[in-house]
């Protein structure tokens, strides 16, 4: 259900909910998924997320995000759409915060998708492993 909310009411619930039960707060957020959470997919995962995504929604969600998912983002694309990729983050300035949490929202509805039609594996802790 906080998944499917927009930002400002999962924040708004997560800290109430850290108020009143620290350790069931972590939990929850240890089992979200966010848009920082690209940096826990495989490669090939990562690769066919951003294959279905136009490059000016991506552009606004990495505004002011992370350098590991810049890198994971930017590692993971072609050379030319690494290009068309940088043209439209210089041209597009400021942007509003809310606009960048729809884009990243937008981004993590299609992993969801992906991962619920068995297309890729979201790792959901530290604790997965493979067994060889």
């Amino acid at each position: 259900i906080i998944n499917r909310a927009d930002a400002a009411t999962e924040k708004a619930l997560l800290e109430a909910l850290e108020q009143r039960d620290p350790q069931l707060a972590e939990e929850v957020r240890s089992r979200m998924l966010t848009f920082d959470d690209i940096v826990r997919l495989e490669a090939r995962d990562v690769q066919q997320v951003l294959r279905g995504l136009d490059a000016a929604v991506l552009a606004v969600a990495m505004k002011g995000a992370a350098p590991a998912v810049i890198e994971v983002i930017t590692s993971n694309l072609s050379e030319r759409n690494r290009e068309v990729l940088a043209d439209e983050v210089r041209i597009l300035g400021p942007v509003r915060l809310s606009q960048v949490e729809d884009a990243r929202a937008e981004i993590v509805r299609a992993i969801r998708d992906l991962e619920a039609s068995g297309a890729i594996t979201v790792q959901r802790s530290d604790e997965d492993a493979y067994v060889e």
